[in-house]
Parts: C-alpha cells; sequence; structure tokens
C-alpha cells in the first residue's frame, strides 16, 4: 500500500528506459506535440495583449504560420491514442484469446480508462479553482476570460468534466441560451473528445479481429461519415477552414460544431487504430512488408510526408492573413482533408522506425532522452494552460507583442520547461500514484493470471576463440531457443542438449530449426 505514495518511487518510473515492447517513437512525438502546442498557446496569449493590431500584422509573415496555425498538432495525440489502444489491444488477444468475447474484460477495460484519467484530471482542476483567484492579476483582469468567470463555470460545470461531455456544452447551451458560456477550464474539450473516440473505438476494433478488410472497411465507413459530417457543418453556418484568421481573430461556431466534436476528430483516431493493428501484426510476424521498403521507395515516401505536412501547416498561409478568401468547399476540403493527410504523413514516420527505415530519425526518435517527457505528456497538458496565465498574470502589465520569436523565446520556451517540472510533480503525485493503486485493487482477471515468461537460450554456432569456450560477444551466428518453465522436463531437456550441440554448417541450423519449432505436448 505504501509503494504507489513514494514519491521518489514514481519519479524514478517515469525516468525509466523504454519497454521492450513499446513503439519507441511515440515518446519523441508526444513530447514534441505538446512542446509545440505550449507554445502556440502562450504565443496566441499576446493577442489578448496592449496591441493586438500589430500582432494581427504578425500574420503577415510565413514562418510565423507555424504558430497561427500549429492545430493539426492536436491530431497528431489523437493519431497516437489510436495506435497504442489498438497495439495495446492486439497484444492482449494474442495472448488470451478469449478476452474478445468476456464482457467484464470490455467493462474493465472502461474502467481503467476512466481511472487512468479522471482522478488526475478532476483533482488538477480542483487545484486551479482554488488559485486562480489569486492570481488575478494584469492578464486576467483586462480579459474577457477573467479568473472569476472560470472559477464560477467550474462550480457549475465541473460535472460535465466528470462525465467528458464538456466540448458539447457549448452546442447544447447555445439551443437553451442565447449566448453560450466558457467551459470550465478551456482546453479540457482534448480529453472529452478523446474519450469519446474511446468509447466508440470497439466498433471498429472488433471487425478488425475478425477480418483485417472488415476492419479496413468499417474504419473508411467511419472516416467517409466524418468527412460528410465536417463538410455539413462547414457549409451549414460557413465556418472557416481554421480557428484563427485575420478577417476571424476567433470563431466560436468553428469551435462549436466542428473543431471539438468528436467527429471533426474521427479521421486521424481511424488511422492510428489501423496503424497501431498494422504494427501488432508486423510484430507478430503476421505482415511482411519490410521487403516492398527499399530505399528508392523509403525516400519517395520521407518526402511525401515532408510535403504533406508542410502543405498542412503552411496551405493556409494567404487566407490567415487575409490576402484570399476560401469558398466554402475549399475550406471544407482542408480541414478534413488536411487531417486525413496529416495523420498519414506523422504515421509513416512511426512505421518507418517499426520498419527500421527511418535512418538517423529512428536514432533521434527513439533516443532514451525522450522517454521521460513522453510520459510527461499528459499531465503537462493539463497544466499547461495554467502555467501560462501564471506566467502572464506574475507580470505587473498587459502582455505587450513584440515579434513571434520574441514571444517563443520570452514566454514559449519557458512556459514549456515550467509545464514539464509543474507535470514531473503532478504525475509522481497523482498520476502515477493513481495507475499502482488500479495495479493492486482494480487488476483484471487477464493481468492477474500470470503468464508463464519465456526462458531464452542463445545458441552459438561453434568456438571462435580457440580455447573451447563459447565467446560472449554477439558478433557470430546466434539461435535463439524459447521455451516456457511450465512445458514438459523432456522438451527442456532435448531443448537444452540441443542448444549446446555444436555445428559448423547451414544444413544442421536448419535442421536444428525444423526440430525445434516441431516439438508438440506429445
Amino acid at each position: 500500500l505504501v509503494g504507489p505514495f513514494s514519491f521518489y518511487g514514481n519519479v524514478s518510473k517515469i525516468f525509466s528506459p523504454h519497454s521492450k515492447e513499446s513503439i519507441k517513437c511515440l515518446a519523441a512525438l508526444r513530447a514534441i506535440t505538446i512542446s509545440w502546442i505550449i507554445m502556440g498557446h502562450s504565443v496566441l496569449e499576446d493577442a489578448d495583449g496592449d496591441n493586438p493590431l500589430r500582432f494581427v500584422e504578425a500574420t503577415d509573415q510565413f514562418l510565423n504560420t507555424l504558430f497561427f496555425n500549429a492545430y493539426p498538432a492536436v491530431d497528431t495525440f489523437f493519431l497516437i491514442s489510436g495506435v497504442v489502444l489498438a497495439f495495446v489491444l492486439f497484444k492482449k488477444l494474442d495472448k488470451t484469446p478469449a478476452l474478445l468475447t468476456d464482457s467484464t474484460s470490455w467493462l474493465l477495460g472502461y474502467l481503467h480508462r476512466f481511472i487512468r484519467l479522471t482522478p488526475t484530471y478532476i483533482s488538477f482542476i480542483l487545484f486551479v479553482m482554488a488559485w486562480l483567484p489569486h492570481l488575478n492579476g494584469p492578464r486576467s483582469a483586462g480579459s474577457a476570460t477573467n479568473s472569476t468567470v472560470l472559477v464560477e463555470n467550474c462550480e457549475s460545470k465541473l460535472w460535465r468534466n466528470l462525465l467528458y461531455i464538456n466540448n458539447f456544452e457549448e452546442m447544447i447551451e447555445s439551443i437553451i441560451y442565447e449566448n453560450a458560456n466558457l467551459q470550465c477550464y478551456p482546453i479540457s474539450w482534448f480529453l472529452a473528445t478523446d474519450m469519446q473516440l474511446f468509447w466508440i473505438s470497439p466498433l471498429f476494433l472488433v471487425a478488425l479481429v475478425y477480418s483485417g478488410l472488415a476492419g479496413v472497411l468499417v474504419s473508411l465507413l467511419g472516416i467517409t461519415l466524418s468527412v460528410i459530417a465536417g463538410f455539413y457543418f462547414t457549409f451549414h453556418y460557413d465556418l472557416p477552414a481554421t480557428s484563427m484568421t485575420r478577417k476571424t481573430l476567433y470563431s466560436s461556431d468553428f469551435n462549436k460544431y466542428l473543431y471539438n466534436k468528436p467527429w471533426g476528430r474521427l479521421s486521424p483516431f481511424l488511422i492510428g487504430i489501423l496503424l497501431g493493428y498494422a504494427i501488432f501484426r508486423i510484430r507478430v510476424g503476421k505482415m511482411h512488408i519490410r521487403r516492398y521498403f527499399n530505399a528508392t521507395i523509403s525516400i519517395v515516401c520521407w518526402a511525401a510526408s515532408f510535403a504533406i505536412t508542410s502543405a498542412v501547416i503552411f496551405g493556409l498561409y494567404d487566407n490567415i492573413r487575409g490576402a484570399s478568401d476560401l469558398t466554402a468547399l475549399e475550406r471544407a476540403s482542408y480541414f478534413q482533408f488536411g487531417k486525413i493527410g496529416w495523420a498519414i504523413a506523422v504515421s509513416w514516420v512511426i512505421l518507418a522506425c517499426e520498419l527500421d527505415v527511418a535512418g538517423p530519425v529512428k536514432g533521434f526518435l527513439e533516443h532514451y532522452f525522450w522517454v521521460p517527457f513522453g510520459r510527461l505528456s499528459y499531465c503537462a497538458y493539463l497544466v499547461h494552460w495554467f502555467v501560462i496565465r501564471y506566467y502572464y498574470d506574475r507580470m505587473d502589465r498587459s502582455a505587450h507583442y513584440v515579434s513571434v520569436w520574441t514571444s517563443v523565446l520570452s514566454s514559449g520556451i519557458p512556459n514549456t520547461a515550467l509545464s514539464f517540472i509543474f507535470a514531473l510533480f503532478w504525475s509522481a503525485l497523482i498520476e502515477s500514484t493513481c495507475i499502482m493503486l488500479e495495479k493492486n485493487f482494480l487488476r483484471d482477471d487477464e493481468e492477474t493470471a500470470r503468464v508463464p515468461e519465456p526462458t531464452l537460450m542463445t545458441y552459438y554456432s561453434a568456438p571462435v576463440n580457440g580455447d573451447d569456450k563459447f565467446p560472449r560477444s554477439m558478433d557470430v551466428q546466434t539461435i535463439n531457443v524459447q521455451f516456457y518453465d511450465d512445458e514438459p522436463p523432456m522438451i527442456r531437456s532435448v531443448a537444452n542438449t540441443m542448444s549446446t550441440a555444436p555445428t559448423d554448417s547451414m544444413r544442421r541450423y536448419k535442421e536444428f530449426q525444423r526440430r525445434i519449432m516441431s516439438f508438440d505436448d506429445s
């Protein structure tokens, strides 16, 4: 009972290396994405400063679009959510197929998701409600979203966050009331949307279990319905292509009907599910596609990925700065197909690392440096909005915009660093504690039933150092033999005998492999 509350133990887990079965590059993608989001939000805070017109003029600079149109970053998280969900589920089903038809396991899966997110999430909102009134500095006092309004919203609407329906409250209240109020803790819409996509995920996952083709077709149907919904709302409400342009500094209807709704984020989530399923099949040897990606094809894929991501980010440059207007068809096409293109482009990065065709990018993304930052990304997302408000409210004057890069250096980087530091403490004190308590008290049957770990033996083809001792180094041909501790002693004995039998020819190696693979309980 004491272990989950150990701050030192929880911090040690955060800084521990990659797990062997994890998709290692995801840690870097999480860390880079959340850093981009924090810097983007920090830059946008200057729009509420004492010289907003100068901030608007900054849209004329091409590279500033990297922050003014940083919205695709959120789609990376929805993609990763789908990847991890599918990959973990299919690993479990591979070990215990009966889980598919066990309703209790599915209910425990929903319970696990709720417990995994909710205590950390709701406790932080309560923390914000307690502290915001004490941080009502110059920034908040001169803003429409002052601390008093935010706390009052949370007092009356926190139950919606607890049920993960808070991303719909603007739509619902606009029907009941003339004007919709702000959400409790504005960035929490992401958690609600992500949870709602998780709720409907079995529709696509079960289809993949029964048939890969059926799963792909059902997922394509879901993507198609998402696109249709996006086109409908864009045409019906004349929505912009993105939340902020020079002519529409903030579109409440865009957020209300499209930006933070599950039908607006379903496409990258489903592409993530398909990618997670593909990675699982590659790992277990049921999908052999590595041979198709030679150097030429890999370079073409990398070029296409770079071109797509660049087009998604910078393609709205003229529209954002007000130099051109887009038709409703163009706006709807950008929002929907841009998300699909972005998800496919990022999926290639993940798949290239998995197939080992990423070159130095693989080493960069899979480096241990990213691991703790990846694990802290959830808490960093939770705390960063509060950190930004705290940072600006500690100033003795309102925000003053100079340039985007000044904002990045003066507030973006400090806020990112402070968010990760705050996230470390919140994760070690709350998130990790809840995870460990759940493992101790709410572990499902699949986790409780211990699966025997395979014993790994390494067979060397022959001594190479001339002194009749097998070498310690791995620079010779090796054969891995696996058997389980609960297998019959006869098999273990034969495996031991064969694993030490020297051979110096490929013929004997093939015979050895054939005989090992042909063992059965008889």
